[in-house]
């Protein structure tokens, strides 16, 4: 399920990323597109009601950390997994 126009306009206005930003842009849906992919190697359902709001949390924490060896994940992202197990 690809980010649609309405999720990526979110994401955006979350991460302080002006959408006229192309570069920056395609770099934060490629950050939600490897926050999808971490929740579902976590076993969560990926079309529980909420979930897109989380994508959009971890998506910005990779886009506000990339390039950072040592970032560790916040414990409140780790915990929503059993949420949505």
């Amino acid at each position: 399920m690809a980010i649609t126009d309405t999720q990526r306009v979110e994401l955006c206005r979350y991460a302080g990323v002006l959408t006229t930003d192309t570069q920056a842009v395609a770099v934060l849906e490629g950050c939600w597109e490897r926050a999808r992919q971490w929740y579902k190697d976590a076993g969560c359902d990926l079309e529980a009601p909420g979930i897109a709001y989380w994508f959009m949390d971890l998506a910005t924490w990779f886009f506000d950390n990339r390039g950072r060896d040592n970032a560790d994940l916040p414990p409140l992202i780790v915990k929503s997994v059993h949420h949505f197990r």
